[in-house]
């Protein structure tokens, strides 16, 4: 640590990973044993004037990893990520506060081939997401954008999920507004936002964003915030407004659900 919020982390990591591409519980398609070998350098920069309810600064969190490049690893690619926070205070417990994320990976060697199995199996906890409380309201975790319907492995036939694709690149950003909640204390507060959020192959241009919007209470205690959370899909694509069974027995021509425009998040911890 150079100074608060000031701080810079260098890390490697080597771990054999063991990985299975079953989607039947009755079957095990491939056993896949390989290892990984990432370098990792991150940092965060900027000021603050307070850690958990920030109202006034900058943070700056810039990443880059290597994988592969000092080891043997079943994967070799290069990820660089920053994140840009900044809070404006505009009177009293009333701020404004924004966000911007961008992220790209460039997958090396035979890893290019993302198309493969095995290799797109091994990326999926590397690759870029987008969706949820702590991202783009409206959609639960990680389902904002493409998704395939997977049987689920445990349940075979009998229950159906959706299984978020992601990308190799990321671009989103996320506005709020904090006020304080009428007649309560100043542990209590409101806040209404506006998320837009994208994953791609690595085309970022301004088609295929997805946007959401609502509002929320939270409360302060010491360790963090709790709250409870209201948020409406803008412009979701065809599966977000069906169920995953759905789309998998009539495929399109499912009947669409206004409900599942809406989303409800108990959250706890500070948005960004």
């Amino acid at each position: 640590e150079l100074l608060p919020f000031r701080t810079v982390s260098l890390q490697y990591t080597f771990s054999r990973a063991l990985l299975f591409t079953a989607v039947r519980a009755d079957t095990v398609r491939t056993r896949d044993l390989f290892s990984l070998s990432i370098l990792t350098l991150g940092g965060t920069f900027g000021r603050s004037d307070d850690y958990v309810n920030p109202a006034k600064g900058f943070l700056v969190r810039p990443a880059l990893e290597v994988a592969g490049r000092i080891f043997a690893s079943g994967v070799r690619y290069y990820k660089a990520s920053t994140a840009f926070t900044g809070y404006l205070p505009l009177k009293r417990r009333v701020a404004v506060a924004g966000r911007l994320f961008v992220g790209r990976i460039w997958p090396v060697g035979n890893s290019r081939n993302q198309q493969d199995p095995i290799i797109e199996n091994r990326f999926d906890p590397l690759r870029f997401y987008s969706g949820g409380s702590r991202d783009l309201h409206g959609w639960a975790d990680r389902l904002a954008g493409p998704k395939k319907v997977r049987l689920d492995p445990v349940n075979g036939d009998t229950l159906y999920a959706y299984e978020p694709v992601g990308g190799l690149a990321k671009l989103a950003a996320s506005a709020e507004l904090r006020l304080p909640f009428p007649g309560l204390g100043p542990q209590w507060g409101i806040a209404v936002f506006l998320d837009a959020g994208r994953v791609s192959e690595g085309n970022l241009g301004r088609q295929g964003f997805r946007y959401g919007t609502g509002a929320g209470v939270r409360y302060r205690t010491p360790v963090g915030f709790v709250g409870l959370e209201g948020a409406y899909k803008i412009n979701p694509d065809a599966r977000d407004l069906r169920s995953s069974e759905d789309i998998f027995r009539r495929g399109e021509a499912a009947n669409p659900s206004r409900l599942r425009r809406l989303a409800v998040y108990l959250s706890i911890g500070q948005s960004f």
